[in-house]
């Protein structure tokens, strides 16, 4: 089981990763992200996730979605 302090736009949570799924992520959750986890939200004291699949979000990705769209609109 691991504890994973996480942030996004709308502050930090806590990701939960019990034992069967970290069994497949241990090696993944050594780097320092940035992740894509998907998992469910429990929010009963405090905003938690439960993840269910987690992966390592690449500099490429990153890039990619950093890039400016190529058409350049000019409609006026």
């Amino acid at each position: 089981m691991k504890f994973l302090s996480l942030e996004d736009t709308t502050g930090t949570f806590e990701a939960v990763i019990f034992p069967r799924e970290y069994e497949k992520y241990a090696e993944k959750t050594m780097s320092m992200g940035p992740y894509v986890i998907i998992g469910k939200v429990d929010e009963n004291d405090a905003t938690n996730v439960v993840v269910s699949s987690l992966s390592i979000l690449s500099a490429e990705s990153v890039k990619v979605a950093d890039q400016k769209d190529s058409v350049d609109n000019k409609y006026f």
